[in-house]
């Protein structure tokens, strides 16, 4: 018999990182525009930008296109509720 091991992709989020994709899901916002993240965090631009780009790296984010983006998990959060 042939025992395997499954793994995910995702990694350890920060703090900030955290409260956005918690965020995010708590208020359904699955698809979203990365002012949507500021807005969420009260950062600037460019701090906020640094997030998105860390949450992709990390596989929690997937760009759609330029400026919207989906949470990878999202699918399985929508089912959830």
């Amino acid at each position: 018999m042939i025992h395997t091991k499954i793994t995910t992709n995702y990694k350890t989020l920060g703090k900030q990182e955290s409260m956005l994709v918690t965020e995010l899901m708590r208020i359904k916002k699955h698809i979203f525009t990365p002012n949507d993240s500021r807005n969420i965090l009260n950062l600037n631009e460019n701090s906020a930008n640094q997030i998105l780009i860390s949450l992709k790296k990390k596989g929690w984010i997937l760009q759609l296109k330029r400026g919207i983006s989906i949470l990878t998990g999202a699918k399985k959060w929508i089912f959830w509720k």
